[in-house]
């Protein structure tokens, strides 16, 4: 952790959970059923969903609504990001055919959103390889993607995540 993180977290005190699980794990709530499954590394190291019912998926921040994904790649400190796994978990989460989804930013939503965030990410993706192929500076890539990605999600907020995905991708090609 970075000495700003470790400064905050001085004094906390951890609580060792009461269940814990490697792949799955499914709680009775009372006649609804959750579903907890281990799906990273992707977003994070370490990233879980909760199926309910499997009607409701919790996604975490796996998910965003109408918001540019948030993007953990600050190197040193934390690069566990990883895009194209996260787009794998995507694809899987799609399969699971939910109805509603809750985003770990924005509102609840329909399942659509997982495509949303999907194809952002593949966009990123494909465009890093396009531009690293042309001898384009990390640096340049951000700058093209984030041009073309503010055109195309208009109504998303948060840009300022566009450029550190790009980094993120393109520091997984290397």
């Amino acid at each position: 952790m970075s000495p700003a993180v470790a400064a905050q977290l001085e004094g906390v005190e951890l609580v060792d959970p009461d269940l814990v699980y490697d792949d799955r794990a499914e709680i009775d709530l009372g006649g609804r059923t959750a579903v907890l499954r281990t799906v990273g590394p992707a977003h994070t190291a370490s990233d879980q969903t909760v199926l309910i019912d499997g009607r409701v998926l919790f996604g975490g921040d796996l998910l965003e609504t109408r918001i540019f994904p948030i993007t953990p790649y600050f190197p040193p400190y934390d690069t566990d990001v990883d895009g194209a796994r996260w787009i794998t978990v995507l694809d899987q989460l799609a399969a699971l055919d939910a109805e509603i989804a809750v985003p770990g930013h924005g509102e609840v939503a329909d399942t659509s959103l997982i495509r949303d965030v999907r194809d952002y990410l593949a966009h990123v993706r494909d465009e890093v390889e396009r531009l690293r192929a042309g001898g384009v500076s990390v640096d340049e890539a951000a700058t093209t993607i984030d041009k073309a990605a503010r055109a195309r999600w208009t109504t998303w907020e948060h840009p300022e995540w566009i450029s550190l995905a790009v980094q993120a991708f393109y520091a997984a090609g290397r």
